[in-house]
């Protein structure tokens, strides 16, 4: 089953075994699972300066910061390829205190 986390879902449930599906919503807090947070912020800094009739000089820099408590759709730490095997929300106990500076933050030292 997949689910958004911190999310209410709802489920066709057999309630009474007899063969009959209830759509039945279970509320977020049953699962104990954190809201997905992940925020990016970034300032980009550009100058451009003709040396020449035909040189031109560029420069970009992008300070950025990214926290939350999931770093996107794979886990880089963990060297995760597939975005369809996450982890990190699978038991609230691998997420519990888990927000602050995600792998992506060129921030972190």
């Amino acid at each position: 089953m997949i689910i958004n986390p911190g999310k209410y879902i709802t489920l066709a449930m057999d309630l009474n075994d007899d063969g009959t599906f209830v759509d039945t919503t279970v509320p977020a807090g049953y699962f104990g699972l954190p809201i997905y947070k992940r925020h990016y912020l970034g300032l980009e800094f550009t100058a451009e300066k003709a040396l020449t009739d035909k040189w031109t000089a560029n420069f970009s820099y992008i300070l950025s910061r990214t926290v939350g408590n999931a770093e996107g759709y794979v886990n880089t730490a963990l060297g995760q390829e597939d975005a369809g095997a996450a982890q990190d929300f699978d038991h609230a106990n691998l997420i519990h205190g888990g927000y602050g500076d995600l792998p992506t933050d060129l921030l972190i030292s």
